[in-house]
């Protein structure tokens, strides 16, 4: 009965109020709805009827509850924003410090709070200023805020950058000039790589790549790239741009780690020869590529030769010099190499004579003390064919039934364990293809395994007299 009662009373204060309207009585009506309590209606007078904008505003900052005041401020806050810009936009922001606050204090409630703020921007809809401010204002003073806060701000600097931009084409020489000489728009520009940098952790950098490459910033391209670690994106990026040396600054700053960039770039630059208006620049960013790519010997020569072939507009003059250096590298190289395997021929050589000498003559032990304690030898003695001698009690015994010379033990066990290592990896054909696959000089692994005895049983076929020539 008592909510029935309650239903009829709203019902008649409504009427009442509606009455009071439409008799122009306007202060009648909200003298109704105060004693009604009914602030909807409050509102909707001193907004709409009164055009009291600061008294409404007034009554939704301190006359209601923290989860009312963001209702009404969604409700009313766009009319508001039109009457009362900067008033209402301060009322907001406080609403929002308010609203850090209390997601500070209660973790369990930010995806409440998070919409609570979402709520508050949809406010600034038709208002790009305010919206960017309070983006700003979120991004400064909101340590948690959501990544889609960075990405409206970033874009909203990226707009005003382009507007900029578009004012200064079409003005030219009338374009907006500030005293330290930049411009506008390299205002702009700088604005947004500061928040881009300073902020680095905070959004998606694959999106922002995407608007910044949208927008055509390269330098903002080239930040996020590296960030990512995208190194042929950002060359390809460079490339699409015409930009020649930031190209090569590219190649040299990862070229070390990244060789195919030398290779990438190498092959823009020949395939650019046909353009004629850009040939000799790009000509001489050819020989700037091929300075650099002298001190890498893993890239073959003949891959660069290659590469150049494929441009008819190519002199021979600027590959002339990067193919007598390598050519003179090489020749020395070749040298240097026979003389290791000449060096070790002989090595080889006089290893086969002492091992022919050990097989077929008689060795001859000439020491008169004891290789150990050095005391005069007294039999019984053991000699063994590295060359020493020992009294029989100072050799200790062994778990084999060969005694081994004690100096020469901790030797000969490593010699040993290298050629059951050697013998083992024969058969790890995992292990040759993964160092294959990471080394730079394949050749260089090839010779390795081959010397090891990798390749030694490929062919059945071969006698087994050849085998053991071999």
């Amino acid at each position: 009965r008592r909510q029935r009662q309650m239903c009829i009373r709203d019902r008649d204060t409504d009427t009442a109020i509606e009455v009071c309207k439409d008799s122009k009585k306007l202060e009648c009506a909200l003298l109704l709805a105060k004693k009604a309590g009914n602030v909807d209606q409050q509102l909707r007078i001193l907004i709409e009827d009164e055009k009291n904008y600061k008294e409404a505003l007034s009554i939704i900052e301190n006359n209601m509850s923290f989860e009312n005041k963001i209702t009404y401020l969604r409700r009313f806050g766009p009319q508001l924003i039109k009457e009362l810009s900067e008033e209402t936009y301060l009322a907001i922001e406080r609403v929002g410090e308010e609203l850090i606050r209390k997601r500070s204090e209660d973790a369990k409630s930010v995806t409440k709070y998070n919409q609570q703020f979402r709520s508050l921007k949809e406010i600034f809809v038709d208002n790009k200023e305010l919206n960017k401010r309070f983006l700003d204002f979120q991004v400064n003073k909101d340590p948690n805020c959501e990544k889609e806060v960075f990405h409206g701000l970033i874009e909203w600097h990226l707009q005003d950058y382009f507007n900029a931009q578009k004012n200064e084409e079409e003005q030219k020489a009338g374009a907006e000039v500030r005293h330290d000489g930049s411009s506008l728009a390299e205002i702009k520009k700088k604005q947004l790589i500061t928040l881009i940098e300073t902020y680095k952790d905070r959004y998606d950098k694959k999106h922002v790549l995407m608007l910044l490459e949208m927008y055509q910033v390269s330098e903002g391209v080239r930040i996020l790239c590296e960030m990512l670690e995208l190194k042929h994106e950002l060359m390809t990026y460079y490339m699409q741009n015409k930009e020649y040396d930031n190209i090569i600054n590219l190649c040299v700053k990862y070229g070390a780690g990244e060789q195919n960039l030398w290779i990438q770039a190498l092959t823009y630059f020949v395939a650019k020869l046909v353009d004629e208006r850009e040939k000799n620049n790009v000509q001489k960013c050819i020989k700037v590529v091929l300075s650099y790519l002298e001190g890498i010997p893993s890239i073959s020569p003949l891959l660069i030769l290659e590469i150049a072939s494929k441009s008819k507009a190519l002199r021979c003059s600027v590959i002339k010099e990067y193919m007598a250096k390598n050519l003179k590298r090489l020749q020395e190289k070749i040298g240097k190499n026979r003389q290791t395997v000449s060096q070790l021929n002989e090595d080889i050589d006089k290893l086969r004579q002492n091992i022919k000498t050990l097989k077929t003559t008689a060795q001859l032990f000439q020491l008169k003390e004891c290789t150990e304690c050095k005391k005069k030898l007294e039999l019984p003695v053991l000699h063994f064919m590295c060359g020493h001698t020992f009294h029989d009690y100072c050799v200790p015994p062994s778990e084999s039934t060969a005694r081994e010379c004690p100096k020469c033990l901790i030797q000969s066990q490593q010699i040993l364990e290298k050629k059951s290592q050697l013998l083992g990896q024969i058969e790890n054909h995992e292990q040759f293809f993964k160092e294959l696959r990471k080394s730079e000089m394949k050749f260089d692994v090839v010779a390795q395994y081959f010397g090891r005895g990798l390749f030694a049983n490929l062919n059945p076929n071969v006698p087994e007299d050849i085998k053991d020539d071999e």
